[in-house]
């Protein structure tokens, strides 16, 4: 018996299957990460005042002790678990200097900054009219905060603790971050909104901060 044309054509069809698995979605359907999201603004905020904390310090003790703190560990700055920050806005100033330094200056060791602070204790017990710069040691986070760093305006170029004036010279306070970004106005609103919310006048924890990009099905 004679096959005809039809039959001929069904031996090779071949069936098509959909692959398995998640479809994509088109690019524009997907919310970007970037440096305006929640998380990303508090870490430059954390990061720079924590660089700050040093700066200040160190414009501090820089005519008394002829010895500097080095920039603590980036590992440490840009941790903005809510654990983490917690932990940090219940510290006091001494607390923070004492922790590990940058791997950058791993010459000097990682404990370099306990033993700076050490030796500027026992140079401040010998001497009481040292007595304010344990005032300083003594600060919580919080304080220093809100008492030296938040600054939007550049109003003057010194800071009191107690009545002892002293200039800022390598300590930048929160307008430098600013003004380094003037020409982003939107950024500048986010890095406000973000300290008055996490650090302005607070005594609790952060909020956690979580950026989540969700699929749509």
């Amino acid at each position: 018996m004679e096959e005809n044309e039809d039959s001929k054509m069904n031996l090779f069809l071949t069936k098509k299957y959909k692959k398995k698995g998640r479809i994509k979605l088109n690019d524009t359907n997907r919310k970007t990460h970037n440096k305006m999201d929640d998380d990303n603004v508090l870490t430059k905020i954390q990061v720079n005042f924590l660089k700050f904390l040093i700066a200040i310090s160190n414009d501090i003790i820089d005519s008394h002790f002829g010895k500097y703190f080095m920039p603590i560990n980036y590992n440490i700055r840009k941790n903005i678990k809510s654990d983490h920050i917690s932990k940090l806005k219940t510290s006091s100033i001494k607390d923070i200097l004492r922790m590990n330094i940058s791997p950058k200056f791993q010459k000097y060791g990682e404990n370099y900054n306990k033993k700076i602070y050490d030796f500027i204790c026992d140079k401040v017990d010998k001497d009481e009219n040292l007595s304010w710069v344990s005032n300083f040691f003594d600060m919580n986070y919080l304080e220093v905060f809100n008492k030296y760093y938040y600054r939007i305006n550049r109003e003057q170029n010194y800071f009191y603790i107690g009545d002892k004036k002293i200039k800022f010279s390598e300590a930048k306070p929160f307008y430098y971050l600013l003004e380094k970004n003037k020409s982003a106005p939107l950024y500048q609103e986010r890095l406000i909104k973000i300290s008055e919310r996490c650090f302005i006048g607070l005594k609790k924890p952060c909020p956690e901060i979580f950026s989540i990009c969700k699929n749509k099905n």
